[in-house]
């Protein structure tokens, strides 16, 4: 019996709907230091945790020492180094469907790679004062390190495995660089510190200034940075903990071996501390209490001089 052409049609519709994926909510995949994430929508801080998902266009800024991952898709993610900030803009595409639509370097360090073979990853736009890449699946930025320093109106590239092909706005230079081959273009401020363009016809522009000769990019040292800082604070958690440990069971001693507790003391030990203005003085008894209250002359009040002191009784 023949399948009606009603059916084959669902069923090429079924067998399409299931191989279309969409971008994945970003994640933060991990972080060193406490980075600054907001939300552009009524400025809402975002306390950093890995693996939270943020479904809102948003804002990142690290401090010295602070680095932060963040996946933007199936293997696709982007490393924002100490002193840096970008928005990643992103919205719903259906009540379900996420998309990442743009990724807006504002100024320093970072590191970007998409090795995803879906469309929405691949199409997310890159940009900042000096350009506008509109990735596509033909024409896409597989990995790159960029460095932007707005102060002094400066772009540096560094090309991944796959290299890259830099233009800045319409430019009629393009760079296309191979893997670790460098690029960078110097460009000119204007008096009110932002970047000078030349206008040209259609609102095509042309950032003004020069690249600069081409150099080699250590991609190696690169990555070795940025999981140097990863590696520091992992170590840095791992002793923190240790000495936390450390601390409890020094404390958990010196509670076992004590007869009296808040503080530790011992059988007929004496307890100063002040109390209402006055120097008291307490006693360790048998029973594990501080008992036998005495209020002290003032010509005894140094054993009160700082914080609470448990010693030997002075009578």
């Amino acid at each position: 019996m023949g399948v009606s052409l009603k059916t084959k049609f669902t069923i090429l519709s079924l067998l399409l709907s299931s191989s279309i994926a969409t971008a994945a909510i970003p994640t933060l995949k991990g972080f060193v230091g406490h980075p600054l994430i907001h939300l552009v929508d009524g400025q809402v801080k975002v306390e950093p945790t890995k693996g939270k998902t943020i479904d809102q266009s948003f804002t990142v800024k690290t401090s010295t020492n602070e680095q932060i991952k963040i996946e933007l898709g199936k293997d696709f993610y982007l490393i924002v180094f100490p002193e840096s900030s970008l928005k990643i803009e992103g919205f719903y595409i259906t009540k379900k469907d996420y998309k990442v639509k743009a990724v807006i370097f504002d100024a320093g360090r970072f590191y970007l790679k998409n090795g995803s073979n879906l469309e929405e990853d691949l199409s997310v736009t890159y940009q900042s004062d000096f350009f506008i890449w509109k990735n596509t699946e033909k024409n896409n930025q597989r990995e790159f390190f960029v460095e932007l320093n707005p102060a002094i109106a400066q772009v540096r590239f560094c090309a991944g495995t796959q290299g890259i092909a830099v233009a800045l706005f319409d430019h009629e230079t393009v760079k296309n660089l191979k893997f670790q081959e460098g690029a960078a273009f110097q460009g000119v401020l204007q008096k009110n510190g932002e970047l000078e363009f030349d206008l040209l016809l259609e609102g095509r522009k042309v950032p003004k200034g020069e690249w600069k000769e081409a150099f080699t990019c250590d991609f190696k040292q690169i990555l070795k940075e940025m999981n140097d800082l990863e590696a520091s604070e992992i170590a840095k958690i791992k002793k923190n903990d240790q000495q936390k440990k450390a601390a409890e069971k020094k404390r958990k001693v010196e509670f076992d071996k004590s007869l009296c507790h808040e503080p530790n003391g011992q059988f007929n030990e004496c307890l100063w501390k002040w109390e209402d203005k006055s120097c008291i003085r307490y006693r360790c008894d048998g029973q594990g209490q501080w008992k036998d209250r005495q209020q002290l002359p003032k010509n005894s009040r140094y054993q009160c001089e700082t914080k609470p002191k448990v010693s030997k009784c002075d009578y």
